[in-house]
């Protein structure tokens, strides 16, 4: 610990050496940078869901855009904290904050697909090994986030089974300083300056030790037994995190942006009965994870033509420590304390490296786009138990997709989209290569100028990653004969803006056959990985309102049935389980003027069941969010953020294990402009 802690504080202390001092001289050769004072707008421009510039009214598809400023207006600091908000969105957590405790991320579910949200940074993937860290995103170095729900791997290719979140990075920084600190040791640190062709932005954020962030939960039911596992729980260390990313702009055609950050947390397992001579409280494990992530991206523009290579790393070091364990098989089995505690060492390490181009051409009222991908993507595991050999893993394959997009104009008042997407992979290990024709057809009906209808129906595709095919080199058995996910996707939604009010309504439907699914086996002890079919059908109704004097709203209702298929571990089947929730609230109100900004924002979760058949129903979940600032002058402003107003002890996750929401926090802060 004390040799990650150091490293941590030394990378502080050269990025605050470096930043502090660009800051004076910058600030001095610089005009002051002046915020948005209203980034809200009732028709915004997309540019993820056809890949090109189009206005939502124009768009086939259910699309939420958040500016830096709507996203801010939540109270939240990390891109993970203010999507909790957005309609179609779950949360699910299992850390505070959004903290990831190791492989075990913090998701935001779109439409119910766990394992379907596929998240882009500037347009290119941003997930690794099937999982994204949002939380080590800050707001500070976002201009908008799109958000587009329904199937969208025609045009991004695997795992945009459920939707696509694209998170558009500032291409020239703020000229900013901003500090801002509360209770449960909350701190939120931000330096963003720009100097001609450069930009830098650099972010600290902490957390205090959480006690109690989960509830107990034991995975045997008979106390008498010598195997009997006592109830446990989970204590928060706190949490370090940095990141640092920086953007040159070497003219209009080409830009080099890279992205570097550091995490560190440890997390108590605790008991939390007396059982099988365990005490209340007693430590049973600790586990450590140290996380760095490295992202460049290489971008090039020039008239309709866009490229982009991109480098993508995460490097995950843990090491846990038991002090008591399962020893034995079978009948034979007991949990006991160990004379001496077992150290456990591990070391995760995924890579991408993908080039993407495309080419959009014009002619005649209708638009044809072609692109192709190439990516190689790589996974490295290793793990030690006490003084045993280091188990060594290593895999890697590479990816290829041809897609292509053509919109026909079929008169003045509708447009007819083909889509389609050829994937395929080579060089995998043991030959574990896949390939899938995925094809979409949209159709967009103007029935006023203001008003549109849009209809799709498309298939979608996800590869296993790594471990589900091979498994680690710790407790994830690997599963050769797991298959692909396929779905399919229909969707119909009707928009209508008027000069205050922006109404969107969307009806859907979904199939994917062969859903992988990651599921701990209690006789083994093991993660297995295996598949299971999932369908969901729904309904959403959004409305964004400009009120007028600086006032606006926006409320939304989500009604869907999201259910997986079962089957017993004899592959018995047990039929169809509704799993998440069904009904979802979200809304908010905004206020601004010259010298006063002040929000409120809530998601509402309710009819919700965990993910197993035998898990049982959760508590709604209602999350809460509030920001107010006062500009004391030109260039400085104060503010006030509360997350969690009614200091509720909510349930973020939605498996057999509970993990709660952090309590009401507070934080006050305040910003320079340079």
């Amino acid at each position: 610990m004390k040799q990650l802690v150091s490293r941590t504080a030394f990378t502080r202390k050269i990025a605050i050496g470096m930043l502090v001092p660009a800051a004076v001289l910058l600030s001095a050769g610089t005009v002051s940078a002046a915020e948005e004072e209203d980034a809200f707008t009732l028709d915004p421009v997309i540019i993820t869901a056809q890949r090109y510039a189009t206005r939502d009214l124009d768009t086939p598809a259910a699309v939420s855009v958040y500016t830096q400023e709507e996203l801010k207006a939540t109270g939240a600091t990390s891109v993970i904290e203010a999507l909790k908000y957005s309609e179609g969105i779950i949360y699910h957590a299992q850390g505070p904050t959004g903290n990831a405790q190791g492989t075990m991320t913090s998701k935001v579910i779109i439409r119910g697909v766990e394992k379907g949200t596929l998240v882009l940074m500037d347009g290119v993937p941003l997930n690794l090994h099937g999982r994204y860290n949002l939380e080590d995103i800050p707001l500070d170095d976002i201009e908008k986030i799109e958000i587009i729900r329904g199937g969208g791997s025609v045009l991004y290719g695997s795992e945009a089974t459920g939707g696509v979140i694209n998170i558009i990075s500032k291409s020239k920084k703020s000229n900013s300083i901003t500090v801002a600190a509360g209770n449960n040791g909350t701190q939120n640190h931000n330096v963003s300056l720009q100097a001609g062709k450069f930009g830098i932005n650099y972010s600290i954020n902490k957390t205090d030790e959480i006690d109690h962030i989960s509830g107990g939960f034991t995975r045997s039911s008979d106390p008498s037994k010598a195997s009997y596992i006592p109830k446990r729980y989970y204590d928060f260390s706190g949490n370090d995190r940095q990141a640092l990313s920086w953007r040159y702009t070497f003219d209009d055609n080409w830009d080099f942006s890279h992205s570097y950050g550091t995490s560190d947390s440890t997390y108590f397992y605790r008991h939390a009965e007396a059982a099988n001579k365990a005490t209340v409280s007693s430590l049973s494990s600790t586990s450590n994870f140290d996380t760095t992530y490295n992202r460049m991206q290489l971008n090039y523009k020039q008239d309709n033509v866009k490229a982009a290579f991109y480098f993508n790393q995460k490097e995950l070091d843990n090491r846990k420590t038991e002090y008591w364990k399962t020893t034995g098989k079978g009948s034979t089995s007991k949990y006991e304390q160990l004379g001496t505690p077992s150290i456990t060492n591990g070391a995760d390490k995924d890579r991408t490296v993908g080039l993407d181009v495309q080419n959009t051409w014009k002619f005649s009222g209708d638009t044809l786009l072609v692109g192709f991908n190439a990516q190689r993507e790589s996974y490295e595991s290793k793990e030690k138990v006490d003084n045993g050999a280091w188990d060594n893993r290593a895999f890697d394959r590479n990816l290829y997709s041809i897609y292509g997009q053509y919109d026909h104009k079929l008169d003045n008042s509708s447009n007819l989209i083909l889509s389609a997407r050829e994937t395929w992979t080579k060089g995998a290990v043991d030959d574990r290569n896949y390939s899938k024709f995925t094809p979409q057809l949209q159709y967009l009906k103007k029935l006023e100028e203001n008003t549109s209808f849009y209809a799709n129906a498309g298939m979608s595709f996800m590869m296993p990653t790594f471990t589900q095919i091979y498994g680690t080199a710790g407790r994830v058995k690997g599963n050769p004969s797991v298959k692909p996910q396929q779905g399919k996707h229909y969707e119909m939604g009707l928009k209508r803006n008027t000069d205050t009010h922006a109404w969107r309504l969307a009806v859907f439907n979904y199939e994917i056959d062969d859903s992988i699914s990651t599921t701990y086996k209690a006789d083994t002890d093991l993660f297995e990985t295996t598949n299971e079919d999932i369908k969901n059908t729904g309904i959403e109704l959004a409305c964004s309102i400009d009120n007028g004097g600086g006032w606006h709203t926006n409320w939304g209702i989500s009604y869907s049935n999201p259910q997986k298929y079962e089957t017993d571990k004899e592959g018995k089947s047990k039929g169809w389980h509704r799993y998440y929730g069904k009904l979802q609230l979200n809304g908010g109100i905004n206020y601004a003027n010259e010298k006063w900004k002040a929000a409120l924002t809530a998601t509402y979760l309710a009819d919700r069941e965990r993910d197993t058949d035998a898990g049982g129903s959760i508590k709604p979940m209602l999350l809460t969010g509030a920001n107010i600032s006062y500009k004391v002058a030109a260039d400085r402003e104060i503010y006030l953020t509360v997350d969690n107003i009614f200091d509720r002890k909510d349930i973020t996750s939605h498996s057999t294990s509970e993990y709660y929401t952090l309590g009401r926090t507070v934080q006050l802060g305040y910003k320079i402009n340079l």
